[in-house]
């Protein structure tokens, strides 16, 4: 398991800050202080007070009326925030038969909270599964079925309890 010390420095505020810059310099090649207070619905003050905490940690560079440049450190903490969250998403909607946009958004507001271990978990399960395509069909169908009555099991109690 990867040493989490350094990463728990950072609050979830400051990570979807780091991830954030990440995902706009992939769109726009470069994030500037009013893309990223428009991605997080924020306030440009609010941005210029979270950058200035993460170029302390030497996560980021930026320089006023400059655009903001992720360090080689802080864009590997974005990475791995982005590929926790698209993992957790493939393996909700994949494997859980979770709605694809509630897949999503609950990765990513699980990404600050989940060990790699798990992640790694998550990611070992779903090779397990793929490496087999006659067991996967077995073991996602089978859920998704057991998932179903159970769902409806639940919903029928109810209907009969009226009268």
């Amino acid at each position: 398991m990867r040493n989490t010390g350094p990463r728990s420095t950072l609050s979830e505020s400051m990570e979807m800050y780091l991830k954030t810059i990440l995902q706009i310099q992939r769109h726009r090649q470069v994030a500037r202080v009013r893309d990223i207070a428009e991605s997080l619905d924020v306030s440009m003050s609010s941005v210029t007070a979270a950058l200035k905490s993460l170029a302390a940690k030497s996560l980021i560079q930026h320089d006023r009326y400059e655009y903001v440049q992720l360090t080689e450190e802080g864009k590997r903490r974005a990475e791995d925030l982005l590929s926790k969250c698209e993992i957790m998403g493939k393996f909700f909607s994949q494997c859980l038969g979770v709605e694809e946009g509630i897949a999503k958004s609950d990765a990513c507001l699980m990404e600050h909270v989940v060990s790699q271990e798990t992640i790694d978990r998550m990611v070992q399960f779903m090779e397990y599964v793929d490496s087999d395509l006659g067991q996967r069909r077995k073991i996602l169908d089978g859920f998704q079925d057991f998932f179903r009555r159970r769902k409806s099991s639940r919903k029928s109690p109810a209907k009969s309890g009226a009268s």
